[in-house]
């Protein structure tokens, strides 16, 4: 008998009580496991979890050998994680996982066993719980996504109290872990592809840190990408725009420069990963004071209506790109191009801090055209 926190006899009392009100509900439509389904459903679709789990536990209690029994099983464990008490959700998947490690959603209930782990702060455990699901599901379709997650956990275990030999020993953990996604799943070009841009970031932090030579990072970068050019084109991008922005971090012009056009040439529909390039071009052309070329590189951007979906996550290249005019057109020595760049930034941006700098700026051009 499948039994969890109710003593049998509650189960037995419980099943039974359900079940009577299935079948006369529910009478000529389906066998009484359906019934039940359709109950329980329901009661899931309303969120009344506590209901839906009852109901999807008698199904597995009384009928263990349904071929849906499984999907009752799994489908009982989510009602329980829905009800909020890691705890008890962490138990359901371990639960559900054990009565039915071979059906279609183990792999699932795995990773979810794993995430209610690293919900709960057991980073180590999520680890153990995501490594096992790649050796024992590895025709899965969740295991790549496991191993990728298996990366992403280490670097959450990076923290300001640690010293920074045992923070970097966790970003060399996740850097392994990713790099594994090419040898284990070498036919899944998206997640090979992911697994370079996380790769990629790995070595142009372990630059910027001195533990690695610029070159031999970007050089890296140039092989992760080489290796992946099936991969999705925005990830590309990306691990191009890192390289870009590590050269130009560094202060090297052309490095940065150079990056920067290939991103632009090689993925041209890619509109956020090339609206930051163009901006990286810009900077690169400024800091060498070709200022004409780097304003053709901020008017691109300025022309593109780029939206906050075409963006990163709290960056405005629109906004950067009009300042970045700004100064352009100040070191051209065109001072009615510059209070025309900086008007259409008060008018685009008025509640921005930088819109109080615009307008001093605006004040002293027409006090100096007096």
């Amino acid at each position: 008998m499948h039994s969890r926190s109710l003593p049998l006899l509650l189960i037995a009392i419980l099943v039974f009580s359900i079940t009577t009100v299935s079948y006369a509900q529910y009478a000529g439509q389906g066998s009484p496991v359906d019934a039940l389904f359709v109950q329980a459903d329901a009661a899931n679709a309303e969120k009344d979890y506590a209901r839906a789990a009852q109901l999807y536990d008698a199904i597995v209690a009384q009928f263990p050998n349904d071929p849906r029994a499984p999907e009752a099983s799994n489908k009982w464990a989510y009602a329980v994680d829905a009800q909020g008490d890691q705890d008890k959700s962490i138990a359901a998947f371990a639960q559900a996982l054990k009565e039915y490690p071979t059906s279609t959603y183990a792999p699932g209930l795995k990773r979810s066993l794993a995430m209610a782990y690293k919900a709960k702060g057991d980073l180590d455990t999520a680890i153990k719980q995501l490594r096992e699901l790649v050796v024992q599901y590895p025709k899965s379709p969740v295991a790549p996504e496991a191993q990728i997650s298996i990366g992403h956990l280490y670097t959450l275990k990076v923290d300001k109290k640690n010293t920074v030999e045992v923070n970097w020993g966790f970003k060399e953990q996740a850097y392994k872990a990713w790099e594994a996604v090419f040898t284990l799943f070498p036919d899944n070009f998206e997640k090979g592809a992911e697994a370079a841009l996380y790769c990629s970031g790995i070595a142009v932090e372990r630059a910027h840190d001195g533990r690695q030579k610029r070159q031999d990072a970007i050089d890296q970068v140039r092989a992760l990408i080489d290796a992946n050019k099936s991969g999705p084109k925005w990830i590309l991008a990306r691990c191009v725009l890192l390289v870009s922005e590590m050269a130009l971090g560094a202060d090297d012009d052309e490095i940065a420069l150079e990056w920067a056009q290939a991103g632009i040439k090689n993925y041209p529909d890619c509109k956020l990963e090339v609206g930051f390039a163009h901006y990286v071009a810009g900077n690169a052309l400024e800091s060498q004071k070709h200022y004409d070329e780097a304003l053709q590189h901020y008017q691109i951007i300025i022309d593109g209506n780029y939206t906050k979906a075409d963006n990163f996550k709290d960056r405005d290249v629109n906004l950067y790109a009009m300042r970045r005019s700004c100064d352009c057109y100040k070191n051209l020595k065109q001072p009615d191009k510059e209070r025309e760049a900086w008007q259409a930034l008060v008018d685009k941006y008025p509640k921005d801090p930088i819109a109080a700098l615009a307008k001093k700026r605006i004040a002293e051009l027409d006090a100096a055209a007096k």
